[in-house]
């Protein structure tokens, strides 16, 4: 769903609204988990950050792939986005 929503407006300001809507999201269900008091206070924030994360992954990949020239800059800009997730299993 995040993925398809950031695909609908091709405008580079309305391209930025489902990264805003993640960071929001993450940012509240944060403050929500961290005040929680019992066990379900935590679990169902903590599935909001999931959402609001997923927002914000799909929305940057896209922004790469539209902000950078197909070839080299974009193979490399692609190559850096995707080291992110994987140097922290690389390193143990």
């Amino acid at each position: 769903m995040p993925g398809r929503l950031h695909d609908l407006p091709r405008r580079l300001d309305r391209q930025r609204r489902p990264v805003h809507l993640g960071l929001v999201l993450f940012a509240l269900a944060s403050l929500a988990a961290g005040l929680g008091q019992d066990a379900w206070q935590l679990i169902a924030p903590r599935g909001a950050q999931g959402l609001g994360a997923a927002f914000i992954a799909t929305a940057a990949l896209a922004l790469l792939g539209g902000n950078f020239a197909e070839g080299a800059e974009r193979n490399k800009a692609l190559g850096a986005w995707g080291r992110g997730p994987g140097w922290p299993r690389w390193s143990g």
